[in-house]
């Protein structure tokens, strides 16, 4: 008898062993698109230009599901400028302005990292950056229309490490 129940049980260890190995968190990460809404700058090869004393607007982020996944939002989104967090809001739009009048000339980090909770999909952060480079005045700013709206190239992952 007690035969019988340990072969049964043995039978069913590698069904258990499959469910307990399901885990695809990895292929459950948001689907998703990241824009960026910003004025007073040019963006120039990636790089976003600021004239020295000028307000670096980021007006908002906006998350956008690829097609055929169910509705997104972002949560809590950190700025960081050259790697030191400056900046944490978890209400939409998301936007920050930075001051450029203390900083020096030459290239910047601007570093965000955003929540991203998606419909059946495991929570994930988005990750993204821009170089910033501060010049001194508008002739040393590429042409531009001074603001706009650009889709940068973002990492989504289940955590920001």
């Amino acid at each position: 008898m007690y035969m019988k129940k340990f072969f049964y049980l043995l039978l069913a260890l590698p069904l258990f062993a499959s469910l307990a190995a399901c885990d695809d968190d990895g292929k459950n990460i948001p689907d998703v698109s990241i824009s960026l809404e910003y004025s007073g700058a040019t963006l120039n090869d990636g790089a976003l230009y600021v004239v020295k004393g000028e307000t670096l607007a980021i007006e908002g982020i906006n998350v956008t599901p690829a097609p055929g996944t169910g509705k997104a939002t972002l949560g809590q989104t950190t700025y960081l400028w050259d790697g030191v967090p400056f900046y944490t809001t978890a209400i939409s739009p998301f936007g920050v302005n930075i001051e450029t009048e203390d900083m020096s000339e030459g290239p910047h980090t601007l570093t965000v990292n955003a929540q991203i909770f998606q419909i059946d999909k495991s929570t994930g952060w988005g990750v993204f950056q821009y170089k910033v480079v501060i010049v001194p005045d508008t002739d040393n700013q590429p042409d531009d229309e001074g603001g706009g709206t650009d889709v940068p190239e973002t990492t989504i992952a289940e955590s920001v490490d």
